[in-house]
């Protein structure tokens, strides 16, 4: 008995030509699991036949499950066909051996249809014969599986979209619908003044007033008194009402008067010393004259001091305010919810109340504003959105492509409020920028009958022509020497498109 270890290279005509022109009247095969002998049993039928025909005994050996379920069928159809006769421990052993999966050896009994003189063409002739019929059927029932894989290219799209609270989502007219909503809060905010003005603390005094006519005079609150010197003009203003009666007629004669006379509180009209003067200056009334009217300083004047202040300006009381809303507007952090989502600056900043510290001109050295801020805000609904891209972007997608909803992103621009965009608590001007993919669409019936029949470089030159196919592979049921070709009937051709 000779024995061939059959490799898993070994192509069945080689394995053939080995058994018969070695010789040898008993075989036995040490099969390989990955050999060709096992991708079908078609090709162990066909080595049977060729190896009865020649007369030789073969015996099969193998580790392979596959190959041991393959044989043990083989030995079972040619026992069924009467081909083999075999004994009854040997079948009983190759049965056990089937079961417990270990080698498994199977003689196939010597049947001379030949003479003892069979000459070798014969015998190749009939191998011809054999693996030319093994041949067209497989052909038969060939089938193809043409896998592709296609990668989706980055997509980035921008256009101008009208937002709206007013009006309902419109794709054809790009506008979408959002929503307004207003919250109330809190601020404040204080600075340095800086404006300068004097400051300290006025003169007071007392003021004798005579009347010298025969009417009563009332002198308001405020009416001015200048001091009677011809070197500095100092100004005081009463602090209350004086009422100042007419003169009188004294008793002892009867062209004698007594004025009328009346002591009122008075201070210096500015800060400063030079207004603190001792009793006795002499005044003089504004609106009347000294013939009427006249006042002394009957109780010094004072306490007057000057000092330099910081006081509030015009542009402090604007300063603290803008300032104040500012601060707040750079803090300020818009929340979403689960369904809306807050448009990016677009929020409207209006101050409803505010209050300041002190009044213009008033002398301190700090200021400070408490403010109440009413945010508008405009928000859109996430699935209305994602429904009213996906609807504009069709008409901006090339032909033949389609958007691949993986990682798909919008993002709204608020262009503000100028001559030609509008911001406000009702509508917006914005720009919308979308990031996605974008994907072939491919039609695997048209691939299909585009490629059947092709030969396998037609089919490698038409696959790579495809858009953005980066990777495919072509699997055949039955490993056929010579076959270089897809099957011409569509329907044993299978295209299966994933997308990567």
């Amino acid at each position: 008995m000779k024995e061939f270890k059959i490799e898993y290279k070994d192509s069945l005509i080689k394995i053939l030509n080995t058994i018969v022109l070695s010789g040898a009247k008993e075989v036995k095969l040490v099969i390989d699991e990955n050999s060709i002998l096992f991708r079908n049993i078609l090709n162990l039928r066909i080595l049977h036949k060729v190896t009865k025909h020649s007369g030789i005994i073969l015996k099969l050996d193998t580790s392979s499950v596959r190959g041991l379920a393959m044989i043990s069928q083989l030995w079972k159809d040619q026992k069924e066909d009467s081909f083999s006769k075999f004994q009854e421990s040997e079948a009983e052993v190759s049965e056990l051996i089937v079961s417990e999966k270990p080698k498994l050896e199977m003689n196939l009994n010597k049947f001379n249809f030949f003479k003892e003189n069979t000459t070798l063409p014969l015998i190749l002739g009939t191998l011809v014969v054999v693996i030319v019929g093994g041949y067209f059927l497989i052909s038969s029932k060939l089938t193809a599986n043409v896998d592709i894989k296609v990668g989706a290219e980055r997509f980035v799209k921008s256009f101008e979209v009208k937002l709206s609270t007013t009006s309902n989502t419109d794709i054809e007219a790009r506008v979408l619908r959002v929503n307004s909503s207003s919250r109330t809060f809190s601020a404040a905010k204080e600075i340095d003044t800086t404006g300068k003005t004097d400051a300290g603390s006025k003169a007071v005094g007392e003021i004798k007033i005579q009347n010298k006519t025969d009417k009563d005079i009332t002198l308001k609150t405020g009416t001015k008194l200048t001091l009677d010197d011809d070197k500095t003009e100092l100004v005081y203003v009463l602090t209350e009402e004086a009422k100042v009666p007419a003169r009188a007629l004294t008793s002892s004669s009867a062209s004698s008067y007594t004025n009328g006379e009346v002591v009122a509180n008075a201070e210096a009209s500015n800060y400063g010393s030079t207004y603190n003067i001792a009793a006795g200056n002499d005044l003089v009334i504004s609106g009347h004259s000294s013939s009427t009217l006249s006042a002394v300083v009957s109780s010094s004047f004072e306490g007057g001091i000057k000092k330099s202040s910081t006081s509030i300006t015009t542009e402090d009381l604007k300063n603290v305010s803008s300032g104040s809303l500012d601060e707040f507007k750079s803090s300020y952090k818009s929340e979403n919810s689960s369904d809306k989502v807050v448009l990016k600056n677009s929020e409207v900043f209006t101050i409803s109340k505010e209050t300041f510290s002190g009044k213009l001109s008033d002398p301190t050295d700090k200021l400070k504003v408490t403010q109440e801020i009413v945010v508008t805000t405009l928000s859109y609904d996430q699935n209305e959105a994602l429904a009213f891209v996906k609807g504009s972007i069709k008409s901006l997608i090339p032909d033949g492509f389609e958007l691949y909803g993986k990682d798909l992103q919008i993002e709204f621009s608020i262009l503000g409020n100028s001559d030609k965009t509008v911001l406000n608590s009702q509508q917006a001007d914005s720009q919308l920028t979308v990031r996605s993919y974008k994907i072939p669409v491919f039609d695997a019936n048209k691939i299909k009958t585009d490629l059947a029949g092709k030969t396998f470089d037609e089919v490698e030159a038409y696959l790579t022509k495809l858009d953005n196919v980066i990777n495919y592979n072509i699997e055949l049921n039955y490993s056929i020497p010579f076959v270089k070709s897809l099957p011409k009937d569509t329907s044993r051709i299978n295209v299966t498109i994933s997308r990567d």
